[in-house]
């Protein structure tokens, strides 16, 4: 390792103390999600207590994450877009560099971050594009809804900021109506009882995660977190132009077939959440640069378009 060595030791004690029977926030205190301590963990049983157990958990999650996303995607756009995007997913969790550092750097450092773009992502494609109607399949749907559900518990388990905008998305999709009010309580009753069922089995007490994600929390004032929002949105703002030009198309398209086509405000209102929550991510991590979540903006662009253009026979969603 070149880059941040000093986080990997972090990684490997948590991992090390849960092998060896200790339970996070209850036997010590962990300011982070324990998604990535689990999962090394789980690299030590399959290999064996070394750096090399991080990679181990990474690919176990990769396989995790990227094949429901190939499922999720296939759904919803054509074969190549979806096999170029789950690549992408997968790569954001493997990937031995923080996201911003200088690309020939190699450590495990932040690794969260780049566990939580991977499933903010997956969770994105699932709530705000909806499946093509020539796919429409009533299991499917319920499935996905439950798939929702299982993310929205592991970006809990990742960093707690994931998890505000997870709440985020969800919540933006049911008031523009992608998702319907049945499929909502399913996702939220799948959340508490994978929540539930995580909590039973690792033994943490509800409360003293609580306390700690309380803790970490109040080390970042209200008015600093809006003063990085705002630095990061202006440093990128010249990218929301550039990801908002496909909408350009359904404002011209409208009223053509006025009776098949959501209002394109929609449209930009999804673009705008997903970079607002890009930046926002990018101002409270700990991460010098890159946001992952434009890549999801970037396909719901493409697939408008390919959608608008009649290419696919399909209806705008």
């Amino acid at each position: 390792m070149n880059g941040r060595p000093w986080d990997t030791p972090v990684i490997l004690d948590g991992a090390w103390r849960i092998a060896n029977g200790q339970v996070p926030h209850r036997d010590y205190y962990n300011y982070l999600g324990d998604l990535p301590f689990y999962l090394t963990s789980l690299g030590m049983k399959l290999g064996r207590p070394s750096v090399a157990a991080i990679d181990y958990g990474n690919v176990v999650l990769m396989a995790a994450v990227a094949l429901p996303a190939m499922a999720v995607l296939r759904r919803r756009t054509s074969a190549l877009p979806a096999f170029l995007f789950s690549l992408f997913i997968g790569l954001l969790v493997i990937t031995p560099k923080p996201m911003g550092d200088p690309y020939d750097y190699t450590d495990h450092a932040m690794l969260y971050n780049r566990h939580g773009e991977a499933l903010i992502a997956l969770l994105g494609t699932i709530v705000f594009l909806t499946p093509r109607p020539r796919c429409a399949n009533s299991r499917a749907d319920w499935a996905e809804a439950v798939l929702a559900g299982l993310v929205l518990t592991a970006l809990l388990g990742c960093n707690l900021n994931y998890f505000v905008v997870g709440i985020l998305f969800f919540g933006v999709a049911c008031a523009l109506g992608r998702i319907r009010p049945g499929w909502a309580l399913l996702c939220v009753c799948s959340a508490a009882a994978f929540l539930a069922l995580a909590l039973a089995l690792s033994k943490i007490p509800l409360s003293d995660l609580a306390g700690d994600y309380r803790m970490m929390s109040a080390c970042q004032s209200f008015g600093s977190r809006l003063r990085g929002l705002a630095i990061q949105g202006v440093k990128s703002i010249w990218l929301l132009p550039l990801l908002l030009l496909p909408v350009w198309e359904g404002f011209l398209g409208e009223g053509e077939r006025a009776d098949q086509r959501q209002p394109s405000w929609r449209h930009i209102l999804v673009i705008v959440v997903i970079f607002g929550s890009a930046a926002l991510l990018l101002s409270s991590n700990c991460q010098i640069g890159e946001m992952p979540l434009l890549a999801l903006a970037a396909l719901y662009g493409a697939e408008l378009i390919q959608r608008q253009a009649g290419a696919t026979d399909e209806n705008p969603f």
